[in-house]
């Protein structure tokens, strides 16, 4: 967080002679063009036409439309963080850059905008971005609450409350460097246990459903928890007489 912080700011104040708004006031409007950019859905994502960027800007600031768009072009020329396309579109230089500012817009919204895409690989940084930016910005109680919500979004179905909680174990790994621990006091430890002893052998789940578990599961940043001893990754092979290699004149052996 602290590095994408540095470098919004630094872009944004090197580059203040001749400008109409102050540093903050320019990070707002491209905040609100950066998740008006996501939520535009699909490859478009990534890029917007200038003249409904301008709109976007004008009706959430209350710029005059004709001052919103030469502010987006005076930005693509002295900012460095978006640029306009010979298309009449424009885009950020770099995707880290729309994903840490749509994450803090989305932080200025009172109903959480990406709780639709929580799940969903396309806004998996913007979703990490936010979580740090809500702990670091408002406190570990807030973090906690935000995992709360995370992990009841999985509901009563078993590969979703994995998904969850797969998620949040992600997220934890994140948040953990600002101080404190969000997740404790939430129910991700007993949503991990329940999730993983689907996989023992006294678990009457079906094969099909564990792979499903396992692709819900793939987010848990340190792997299967149940691995952390090295004692676990022993594999025994039993012994006893064995052959290595083929028979002599067999027209399928290699070499």
């Amino acid at each position: 967080m602290e590095l994408y912080r540095e470098a919004v700011s630094y872009l944004l104040e090197s580059r203040v002679a001749g400008a109409a708004l102050k540093p903050s006031e320019r990070q707002e409007r491209l905040q609100t063009l950066a998740l008006a950019m996501f939520e535009s859905g699909g490859e478009d994502r990534k890029r917007m036409g200038l003249h409904d960027a301008a709109e976007r800007i004008s009706a959430e600031h209350g710029d005059a439309l004709e001052a919103a768009q030469a502010f987006l072009e005076d930005e693509a020329l002295r900012s460095g963080l978006v640029a306009l396309r010979t298309a009449g579109e424009i885009e950020f230089w770099h995707l880290t850059f729309q994903e840490y500012l749509a994450a803090l817009e989305a932080l200025q919204v009172e109903h959480d905008p990406l709780r639709p895409h929580w799940f969903d690989p396309d806004w998996r940084e913007v979703v990490r971005l936010y979580a740090g930016a809500l702990r670091s910005g408002r406190g570990e109680r807030a973090g906690r609450t935000y995992f709360r919500g995370l992990l009841a979004a999985g509901g009563e179905d078993r590969v979703q409350r994995a998904r969850a909680a797969s998620l949040v174990e992600e997220l934890r790994a994140d948040v953990l460097p600002f101080g404190g621990d969000p997740a404790s006091g939430t129910p991700l430890d007993a949503n991990l246990a329940e999730s993983l002893w689907c996989f023992e052998e006294a678990s009457e789940v079906t094969e099909r459903e564990r792979v499903r578990l396992a692709l819900a599961l793939n987010r848990l940043p340190e792997g299967d928890p149940r691995y952390a001893s090295s004692e676990l990754e022993r594999v025994i092979v039993p012994g006893g007489e064995g052959a290595i290699g083929s028979e002599p004149g067999d027209a399928e052996a290699y070499g």
